[in-house]
């Protein structure tokens, strides 16, 4: 409660002052009592050694992510001041933090109510309040907040939880991963969506990576639960290169009636990525998928247009009296519509409306 108040009030000598000598006052409690509570690890190294492996992996595939969606300048400067403060005000937090963790958890690892509340406590220390407070007004901001924010910081409290209390240590992991946020020069440009697909989908796969490995069960019940783990892990790779737009195929929910009846509101439409002088040839009745500056919109050609030696198209809903306004240029248009999955959109276009205020 102190922890929300300070950060309400006086967020920036929270961030900067206050919460990091509390932490490093607590680091230097337990370097100096380390014998008293001092926490074992597994007998073999190899279960660190996975830790360290999988943050180096986790971070290759992020900066991969920015080849993908191209990449931003990092907003933490470079200078050795600039570097110093942020070790002190976000690195010294998250060590102090997980040494907190790895106390509370390995030595109650039988104890769900503790390991439940220390995961609580924890998760809290690291909410940013004064952001929710101003976000409050606007839903869908406040919504995508959450989703590339406080979703990902569950799911990765829930497996540091689960990790400390097997012995291991993902502070390797947390360290790694802000280190590298906080020193490249330039960082992968993910929006909301991207970013706590990303977090999340990476959290579920190294838990299942983890107890793959290092599950201890009787021989055929081992096999059987590898295998699952197996066909989980390739699974949520698909669903996740599928999510980011890595295939062919990509998919979007319809919000509109303008297309009935090939399709209504509410459903799902798969479509497939051509290549640009592909798209300049395609013919009249063709369904596209094309953005416009504040939309994505799926209709038909009903005519193609030549200017200024650039290929235009005129589009129209197949259930609109008249065309669409404004032509679409080749740059514009996503992809091809291919088949649709009715209903599956429902959830996307309940979410729309609620945050839009539509009916």
């Amino acid at each position: 409660m102190i922890s929300i108040l300070l950060i309400l009030k006086k967020e920036k000598y929270y961030f900067n002052i206050i919460n990091p000598l509390f932490f490093s006052s607590l680091l230097i409690f337990f370097f100096i009592y380390q014998k008293k509570y001092y926490v074992k690890t597994a007998k073999n190294h190899r279960l660190n050694i996975f830790i360290f492996t999988i943050a180096c992996f986790y971070n290759l595939i992020y900066f991969y992510l920015g080849i993908i969606f191209g990449f931003v300048n990092n907003p933490y400067q470079h200078k050795i001041l600039t570097i110093i403060k942020n070790i002190f005000t976000q690195i010294i937090p998250l060590l102090g933090i997980e040494k907190v963790r790895s106390i509370l958890t390995y030595n109650n690892k039988k104890n769900t109510k503790v390991l439940l509340a220390s995961f609580i406590l924890l998760f809290l220390l690291e909410i940013n309040f004064k952001t929710i407070y101003f976000l409050a007004d606007n839903k869908e901001i406040l919504f995508q907040y959450i989703c590339s924010h406080i979703l990902p910081l569950i799911a990765n409290g829930l497996l540091y939880t689960y990790l400390s209390s097997k012995g291991s240590h993902p502070v390797i992991l947390r360290i790694l991963n802000k280190g590298m946020i906080l020193l490249l020069p330039i960082l992968p440009n993910l929006d909301w969506f991207c970013s706590g697909t990303f977090y999340l989908i990476m959290s579920l796969l190294i838990y299942i990576l983890y107890n793959y490995f290092f599950i201890k069960e009787k021989k055929q019940k081992k096999s059987f639960i590898k295998n699952s783990y197996t066909i989980t892990f390739f699974l949520s790779i698909v669903l996740i290169c599928f999510m980011l737009g890595f295939f062919k195929y990509e998919i979007i929910t319809i919000l509109s009636n303008s297309m009935k009846p090939i399709f209504n509101k509410g459903d799902a439409v798969i479509y497939v990525k051509y290549n640009k002088e592909r798209l300049q040839n395609l013919d009249n009745k063709t369904i596209i998928i094309y953005k416009t500056a504040n939309k994505n919109i799926v209709h038909r050609i009903v005519n193609k247009i030549e200017k200024n030696n650039e290929i235009f198209y005129q589009t129209k809903g197949d259930n609109n009296t008249t065309n669409d306004k404004n032509l679409v240029n080749v740059n514009q248009i996503k992809g091809v519509y291919v088949f649709h999955i009715k209903y599956l959109g429902y959830p996307t276009m309940w979410l729309y409306n609620y945050f839009h205020n539509k009916n």
